[in-house]
């Protein structure tokens, strides 16, 4: 919807700076609603635990994992760069957008009960192929007509991969240290990304429009092969 909206507005005459401000208000509404929300209390006193790094490595093993991924998972402002440059018009860049987010909405909750079923890692490594087949059209890509089919099965990936990382960060981490595991993981996809764009500007600048995509391909393919092992051993709901 905010997509759409934004388009609508830049339509209809809005300059960005118009954009940003409507875009401000759900924000701010956003804030006030999750200001509202209670959490149920502990049953149990607070007892000395260990540790998040003294415990179980899969889960560093797993840290592992989404950095090398994340290395090559650049800002998707090179997704839209990309489609401009193989000749997409402004609008038909937001639509494809629009597009992979809607494909994203109907695919997550379909792809999370999967993982409940068929366990965490097959759906995150099938979510990773996704990635990287997808990268790898827009590195090759040379006709805009091609851009649609790549947003659309790029919503797919994030599908498989938004959520059931963390149900399986959830799975493989004792309670009392959940959530310090996904801030963790937070940090540590923040961290790559942010590195992850930085080469891929210098890819783009010097080496080629395509090249960030051959590395965020190759990155997660390495990620793919490696999840299975660094989660080895886990529990049935995280490798099943």
């Amino acid at each position: 919807i905010g997509p759409l909206a934004a388009l609508l507005l830049l339509t209809i005459g809005a300059d960005l700076r118009l954009v940003f401000v409507v875009a401000f208000v759900p924000g701010v509404f956003s804030a006030l609603f999750a200001s509202r929300a209670t959490e149920v209390a502990p049953t149990a006193p607070p007892r000395a635990r260990p540790s998040l790094w003294a415990g179980d490595r899969r889960f560093l093993l797993f840290l592992g994992v989404v950095a090398v991924f994340s290395i090559g998972n650049s800002s998707d402002v090179f997704l839209l760069l990309r489609a401009a440059d193989v000749g997409l018009s402004e609008r038909s860049v937001v639509l494809a957008y629009v597009m992979y987010n809607v494909l994203y909405m109907l695919a997550a909750l379909p792809l999370g009960s999967l993982s409940d079923r068929l366990g965490r890692a097959p759906v995150l490594v099938g979510g990773l192929l996704v990635f990287a087949s997808v990268y790898a059209g827009f590195a090759f890509v040379d006709e805009a007509r091609w851009v649609w089919p790549l947003f659309a099965v790029y919503g797919i990936y994030i599908a498989a991969t938004d959520g059931v990382t963390k149900a399986l960060i959830v799975d493989i981490v004792p309670q009392e240290h959940r959530g310090a595991a996904i801030g963790a993981h937070g940090a540590v996809t923040a961290g790559a990304i942010l590195i992850a764009s930085l080469i891929a500007g210098i890819l783009w600048d010097t080496v080629s429009t395509g090249a960030p995509f051959v590395l965020g391909a190759a990155c997660a393919v390495t990620a793919a092969a490696l999840l299975p092992m660094a989660l080895r051993g886990a529990t049935h709901d995280a490798i099943a």
